[in-house]
């Protein structure tokens, strides 16, 4: 199992840490915002992977906390929306927190998931 796996499956398991916090439980939009906060993450470390070293955060590793905040709210207001008719405003923000918070935490101590060789190539670390 690699890292970035690791790291999607704590992404996700930290919306539902969230949702288990802030009662009652909407179990469809933890589901839909879990569902849709995972895919987001392993399509952004398909296009751009950490390449930061353990223990430092590079200004991609920020630009994709950004990301993955925008489209967790995106996400998560749509599906709050669709199915109670209301966006649940804390809800909302505690779960866009946990995520970035998540995030950033896991990418710098997991370091980097690509290296770059002599000729400026990436390559699977």
């Amino acid at each position: 199992m690699n890292s970035k796996f690791v790291k999607g499956i704590i992404l996700i398991l930290g919306v539902f840490f969230t949702a288990y916090q802030n009662p009652p439980i909407i179990w469809t939009i933890t589901i839909i915002t879990a569902i849709c906060v995972g895919g987001t993450y392993f399509v952004k470390n398909y296009f751009s992977p950490s390449v930061t070293p353990t223990g430092t955060l590079d200004w991609k590793d920020v630009l994709s906390a950004l990301l993955l905040a925008i489209f967790t709210a995106v996400f998560n207001s749509l599906s709050s929306n669709f199915v109670s008719g209301v966006i649940i405003w804390s809800l909302l923000g505690k779960t866009v927190l946990s995520v970035v918070i998540t995030y950033i935490t896991t990418t710098f101590f997991a370091g980097q998931t690509k290296e770059i060789n002599s000729q400026g190539l990436k390559q699977a670390a």
